[in-house]
């Protein structure tokens, strides 16, 4: 019955405008939350709705043969791939050298860190910064983000 009620209303909102729906790390999924995913697949497949999945290739799931649906893997980021992508993002933030090398040596850090500056504007402390480190930077904000 809830599953019904979040179908309705988001076929109510695809009526009004096309919809962007993203389901993130669905390897993660519980059964209930899967369920509802599985719902919804059959739901949109008339309706004007980007669903993006995003799952690592174990995942297992029935929807890759549906004509309405595009599989696209993505190879992991290499690691001068992730420098360019943290350099790039860091520039713009003003990290010191210092804060950048520490991302790039965990590679959670750097995911977390870079989806935390694209969504936030800002970069947290990488984990195991030093006190004086973390005194010094804090929350590091992009010049845009403190206007």
């Amino acid at each position: 019955m809830l599953f019904e009620a979040q179908l309705h209303q988001l076929e109510a909102l695809a009526k009004r405008r096309p919809v962007l729906m993203v389901f993130e790390d669905a390897h993660w999924i519980d059964p209930t939350s899967r369920e509802l995913l599985d719902l919804t697949f059959d739901r949109v497949r008339l309706l004007p709705v980007l669903l993006i999945v995003t799952f690592r290739p174990e995942f297992r799931h029935a929807w890759g043969g549906q004509p309405q649906v595009t599989v696209l893997a993505l190879n992991q980021l290499g690691g001068s791939d992730s420098a360019v992508l943290v350099e790039g993002l860091a520039g713009n933030a003003g990290l010191s050298r210092e804060i950048v090398d520490e991302i790039l040596s965990a590679p959670l850090a750097c995911h977390c860190s870079s989806k935390s500056f694209i969504t936030h504007k800002s970069f947290p402390v990488p984990p195991g910064s030093d006190a004086p480190t973390v005194t010094r930077c804090g929350f590091v904000q992009s010049a845009s983000s403190r206007r």
